[in-house]
C-alpha cells in the first residue's frame, strides 16, 4: 500500500483560519449591537450574584437600598464573624478532648443567633406543635 502525498491546500491571504473572522461580516451596527447586548448579559448576572450574597448574608436585606460597595463590606464582616465562631467552636472541641454533644452545638447555635437561630427556633416550633 502506498502513502498517500501530503494535501498541500493554500489560504488565501485575505481569508483567516481564526474564530474571529465571522465578525469581519458584521457592520459596526451589528458589532455595537453585540457589544451591548453582551454587557447587559454580564451586567444581570453580576447583579443576579450580588441578589445571591444578600439572601445569604444576615445583615443584608432585599428590601433595604444597597451599594456593592456596603453588600460587599458586610459581606466580608459576616465572613469574619463566621471564622471567628469556627475557631471558638474548634477551642471548645479541643478542650472538650473531641466530645461535643448536640447540647453544645445547640447552645453555639442560640448564642449566635442569626439564621441558625431562627432556624432552630421554627424546628422547635415544629416539633412542639402536635
Amino acid at each position: 500500500m502506498s502513502a498517500l502525498p501530503p494535501l498541500n491546500v493554500a489560504v488565501p491571504a485575505n481569508e483567516s483560519k481564526s474564530s474571529t473572522s465571522n465578525s469581519s461580516f458584521l457592520t459596526a451596527a451589528e458589532k455595537k449591537a453585540h457589544h451591548i447586548a453582551s454587557e447587559k448579559k454580564r451586567r444581570e448576572q453580576i447583579r443576579l450574584a450580588f441578589d445571591k450574597i444578600v439572601a445569604v448574608v444576615p445583615d443584608l436585606s432585599s428590601q433595604e437600598a444597597r451599594s456593592e460597595l456596603s453588600i460587599l463590606t458586610k459581606s466580608t464582616n459576616y465572613i469574619d464573624s463566621l471564622r471567628k465562631e469556627n475557631h471558638k467552636l474548634l477551642e471548645v472541641y479541643k478542650n472538650k478532648k473531641g466530645h461535643i454533644t448536640n447540647e453544645d452545638v445547640i447552645n453555639r447555635i442560640k448564642e449566635k443567633g442569626g439564621f441558625l437561630g431562627e432556624d432552630l427556633a421554627s424546628i422547635k416550633d415544629e416539633s412542639a406543635s402536635p
